[in-house]
């Protein structure tokens, strides 16, 4: 693949990826049924997403950290901008829950 020729993911990094992609269209999609058919409440099933969308990034920002010489610190974390942009996307998918019309 590109990616991995380019040097920006390694090949067991782009698997882990495209598992977490996975994972997280299913809970998406299994939090939307419930809503969907009224089981669960959109305010509920909009703030799972966003921790799981959140969970995600900072994840992700602590991988990212740990790579580095210096330890990782949660200061850290707080400079870090995948924490600062996984709360946007967050954000984001907390509204598309919340604002969803049953029609």
């Amino acid at each position: 693949m590109t990616w991995t020729e380019l040097g920006v993911f390694t090949p067991e990094g782009i698997n882990a990826g495209i598992a977490a992609a996975i994972i997280t269209l299913g809970v998406y999609a299994t939090l939307a049924s419930g809503m969907v058919l009224a089981s669960w409440p959109q305010q509920i099933c909009g703030f799972i997403a966003a921790g799981w969308t959140w969970a995600l990034f900072i994840i992700a920002a602590i991988r990212s950290q740990q790579k580095g010489k210096d330890p990782v610190t949660f200061l850290s974390i707080v400079k870090d901008d995948r924490l600062w942009g996984g709360l946007l996307g967050a954000c984001a998918i907390f509204m598309m829950y919340y604002f969803y019309l049953p029609g």
